[in-house]
C-alpha cells in the first residue's frame, strides 16, 4: 500500500463552502427560504459587509469586516487601507478570492462610499457598495 503524499497542495481535496443556504430576508431579517448559487453569493458577501469583526462571539475571528475601525481615523489613512479591509473581510470564505474595482468617493464631512467588485472563486463578479463613516 502506498502512503499519500502530504507535502504536496496537489494530493489534498479541499472542499469549498457549500453554496445552498438559508435565504434571509434582508428587511425582515427572518429567514424564508432556501438560495444557491450566485444568490448565495451575492448574500455571502452582504453579510460579510454587514458584519464587524470580532464584535459577536457567534462568528471567529476572521469572519466580517473592520471598517467600522475607519472612525476617527485620517482620510488619506483609510484611503490607503481600505483594499487590505476588504480583501481581508472577503478571505475568510473560501468561495470569494478577492476584490478589485475599488472606487472611493465621499458622500460629505464624515462620510464615503465604496463601489468595488467581490471576485469569486467561479471568475464570478459581484458588484457592491458600501457607505462608511469615519468621523
Amino acid at each position: 500500500m502506498m502512503t499519500p503524499d502530504t507535502n504536496s497542495l496537489e494530493s489534498l481535496n479541499l472542499i469549498p463552502y457549500a453554496s445552498k443556504t438559508y435565504q434571509v430576508n434582508l428587511e425582515t431579517g427572518r429567514i424564508s427560504g432556501f438560495i444557491d448559487g450566485e444568490d448565495a453569493l451575492r448574500q455571502a458577501a452582504i453579510k460579510i459587509l454587514a458584519t464587524d469583526r470580532f464584535a459577536y462571539e457567534i462568528y471567529n475571528a476572521e469572519y466580517g469586516n473592520e471598517l467600522v475601525y475607519l472612525v476617527g481615523k485620517d482620510y488619506n489613512y483609510i484611503i490607503s487601507d481600505i483594499d487590505r479591509i476588504l480583501n481581508e473581510a472577503f478571505a475568510s470564505d473560501d468561495r470569494f478570492v478577492g476584490v478589485e474595482n475599488v472606487e472611493i468617493s465621499q458622500i460629505n464631512s464624515d462620510s464615503l462610499n465604496i463601489l468595488f467588485t467581490v471576485v469569486a472563486m467561479d471568475e464570478s463578479r459581484i458588484s457592491m457598495t458600501k457607505e462608511v463613516r469615519y468621523k
